[in-house]
């Protein structure tokens, strides 16, 4: 079943009978303000599902890998994420702020961004100029996110915190 389908068929079922929400639920309430289209539905509705499934897990293995091939990043974190907290009650939200942590998530992301593929563009009327190179209007592009964290103004090589 295509991913236009699915989502068609979801819509007909409405709500969920328990008044829960899910990821569609938010769609379906934007549907109309958004005017999108069941084409649009179908297009955000797998880039939803892609979003938040194998990303997490493809990030997360990175990141093991990269803490694993660089013991004093590793050890750094360790450290900050152990010596925060006494005991378990002092974890709030609001105390729970890693700045050392989220450095190395930013960095796993940049190193390996778990987007596999290309994001579709549409190059806007009257065109644009990428990198010196025209495109005419109208025309689809891809930002191939495997190959950005290598490019000079994104830091390029590969480096851990």
């Amino acid at each position: 079943m295509s991913s236009k389908a699915k989502i068609l068929k979801r819509m007909e079922k409405g709500e969920r009978l328990d008044g829960r929400k899910d990821f569609c639920s938010y769609i379906f309430d934007l549907k109309k303000e958004m005017r999108l289209s069941d084409w649009n539905m179908a297009a955000h509705s797998n880039s939803l599902i892609i979003a938040g499934s194998e990303t997490t897990a493809t990030v997360l293995s990175a990141l093991t890998y990269y803490l694993c091939r660089t013991p004093q990043v590793y050890d750094r974190l360790k450290e900050e994420v152990r010596s925060r907290y006494k005991r378990s009650d002092e974890i709030t939200s609001l105390t729970a702020t890693f700045p050392y942590l989220t450095a190395v998530i930013h960095e796993a992301l940049r190193i390996f961004p778990p987007i596999p593929f290309g994001m579709p563009r549409i190059v806007p009327p009257g065109g644009d100029t990428v990198d010196g190179m025209f495109i005419p209007g109208g025309v689809r592009i891809f930002l191939f996110f495997p190959s950005l964290p290598y490019h000079p103004l994104a830091g390029g090589g590969d480096k851990m915190c």
